[in-house]
């Protein structure tokens, strides 16, 4: 069996019962946001899709804000629209998504929500602290950074409440990120294909 077939069948269970997989408490949350990944991609790639064709004297538009990565500042101006990054455990994602939004809020054209759901208060500002020593520069980013931690139970319902109760609706842009998206739809303890749906879809408006 090559690595297609073996990876393929390890998630036939997920393509051919949805409901039962992702609300099987036995399956870690690490296993089905993987899962849920490879359904996208499978759905996306066995389908044509055409391709996007820009117009060479279209106005960019688009409000962008520091990556981190070199490479992706200097060829796409950094991230935009929605982000997502994705990585195996112990790979960085944290602190990338950390000192996005430390730069983002920096810039002071963006009000930046993080939501936590990974690390507690203790490390958080351990975290903040150990990135804003090396990147002085940096340090404006406190008046435009709220850090909202997300417990057991939240909704998206509970969490836009929260964002509007810290944020300015005539400020600058809200940005939110949400460490990790997985880990706060796992802790909601509703149906997780729903939820995560529901999630991404409120990331986006």
């Amino acid at each position: 069996m090559d690595d297609r077939s073996e990876y393929e069948g390890k998630y036939r269970d997920a393509w051919l019962y949805p409901d039962l997989f992702f609300n099987n408490p036995e399956h870690p949350a690490g296993h089905k946001a993987w899962c849920a990944t490879y359904l996208a991609l499978k759905e996306w790639t066995e389908n044509e899709v055409a391709p996007v064709e820009f117009s060479e004297n279209l106005d960019d538009t688009l409000q962008r804000w520091p990556s981190t990565i070199e490479h992706i500042d200097y060829h796409c101006g950094g991230f935009y629209g929605l982000a997502v990054i994705l990585g195996g455990q112990k790979t960085g994602k944290t602190m990338m998504a950390l000192g996005s939004c430390i730069e983002a809020a920096a810039t002071e054209e963006w009000q930046v929500v993080y939501l936590c759901a990974e690390l507690d208060q203790h490390e958080m500002a351990n975290r903040i602290n150990r990135y804003l020593i090396a990147h002085p520069a940096s340090i404006s980013c406190q008046d435009f950074l709220h850090v909202v931690f997300v417990g057991k139970g939240q909704t998206p319902e509970m969490i836009q409440f929260q964002i509007e109760k810290i944020t300015d609706p005539a400020g600058p842009p809200i940005l939110v990120c949400m460490d990790s998206i997985n880990t706060i739809t796992e802790m909601s303890g509703r149906n997780y294909l729903s939820t995560l749906r529901d999630y991404a879809l409120w990331a986006m408006l």
